[in-house]
């Protein structure tokens, strides 16, 4: 599996957390929970992206 599918992978857990915590915070407003994800879900994509990306580099072939 690789990096780009494995930071996928973990952005839609993070995304599907904070979604999911947002709306029992504030009582259930969809927009604004979807919204908090997806940003979420991005900046985790690209970090999880940036770190599997530096760690396969170093791995031996």
């Amino acid at each position: 599996m690789g990096p780009l599918l494995t930071s996928f992978l973990f952005a839609i857990g993070i995304a599907a957390w904070v979604y999911n915590k947002s709306q029992q915070r504030n009582g259930g407003l969809a927009q604004q929970s979807a919204i908090a994800a997806g940003v979420v879900g991005v900046v985790a994509l690209i970090v999880f992206y940036t770190i599997f990306t530096a760690l396969t580099s170093r791995l031996p072939s």
